[in-house]
């Protein structure tokens, strides 16, 4: 294995698995174990000059997003005829509500956004996987919100 992999490996499993457990459930440690698995085939391209955290935090994110996705994450697309006919809406409205409401809105916008409300993602851990600083992710979710509020 790869000794700066190795070194992570050792050093973050178990927080990384506390933390994709709370947010995929009982896939939580096989995410894990494949962000490490990705991260082995892909370090060829990992450039040492940059930040390996960020780099590796990405990857994480790809497979949170792949296992999201698997199980109809991400991007929902339903109709809203066949949603359960309740005053709390559920996740894949509310998933459904955040695609319309992101579909002019920059690539990147959409992600920090998706992270945070889709996925339950903390702005300080968005930091790791983006390359926004802080201020302007909480930025970018502070105006999100304003416009969700609009709504009500």
């Amino acid at each position: 294995m790869n000794q700066v992999i190795e070194q992570h490996y050792r050093v973050n499993y178990s927080n990384l698995v506390k933390k994709l457990t709370r947010i995929l459930g009982s896939d939580g440690e096989d995410a894990v174990q494949e962000a490490y698995a990705r991260a082995l085939k892909y370090f060829p391209s990992y450039n040492p000059d940059k930040d390996f955290d960020k780099w590796f935090n990405k990857i994480v994110f790809n497979v949170v997003r792949y296992f999201k996705a698997d199980r109809g994450g991400l991007t929902v697309d339903v109709d809203p005829d066949y949603l359960e006919d309740t005053n709390t809406p559920s996740q894949a409205s509310y998933n459904r509500l955040i695609n319309i409401l992101c579909k002019d809105m920059k690539e990147e916008h959409v992600e920090i956004i998706k992270l945070h409300f889709e996925c339950g993602y903390r702005p300080r851990e968005i930091d790791q996987v983006s390359d926004l600083t802080l201020t302007n992710i909480r930025t970018i979710l502070s105006r999100f919100r304003l416009v969700m509020k609009g709504l009500e």
